[in-house]
């Protein structure tokens, strides 16, 4: 009869073992939670970034387009902004497409030069070169007819987007 009595005693309550393991199971469960959270929230900021990104790159890259091709005033191709142009930072002056070669704001700007407000982590910038007319991927140093226009933007320093487009000379402007 004691027999019985103590394994019934016993078997009404934990071991310390059983709350050892029953306390790891949930403790692991936590952590993969935890990691699961931590990994839906970086996801969700890339793709927000993803998306200012594109807005970013997207506003820059219009601009870029909607310029002519070469000067208005003097119908020259020289490359970068002229020397008669100032460039201090801005882009109001720009007034074609290569003027915007190697041009880059951190944090993003509009046209006239003011920063925009919440972007301070932000950066974009362009690049123009001339490429060939029969081979839109292979530079050249001498003017083309074509302009490969690339649009990058980064935050913290980590690329977010970049945008492709050609412009050509085929209006004459």
């Amino acid at each position: 009869m004691a027999l019985r009595k103590s394994m019934s005693a016993a078997s009404r309550g934990f071991t310390v073992l059983e709350s050892v393991i029953s306390t790891l199971i949930v403790g692991s469960m936590m952590v993969a939670a935890m990691n699961v959270v931590g990994a839906s929230e970086t996801a969700r900021q890339y793709g927000a970034d993803k998306s200012t990104g594109l807005m970013l790159a997207e506003e820059l890259m219009s601009e870029i387009l909607a310029m002519p091709y070469k000067d208005p005033e003097s119908g020259t191709v020289y490359f970068g902004f002229e020397p008669d142009e100032s460039n201090n930072g801005t882009r109001h002056a720009f007034d074609d497409v290569d003027d915007f070669c190697s041009w880059q704001a951190s944090p993003p700007q509009n046209a006239d030069g003011t920063e925009k407000a919440g972007f301070d982590l932000w950066k974009r910038w362009a690049q123009i070169v001339r490429v060939k007319h029969d081979a839109l991927s292979q530079t050249m140093n001498s003017e083309t007819g074509v302009k490969w226009i690339t649009v990058i933007v980064e935050r913290n320093g980590r690329e977010v987007c970049r945008l492709h487009a050609h412009r050509a000379d085929v209006d004459g402007g």
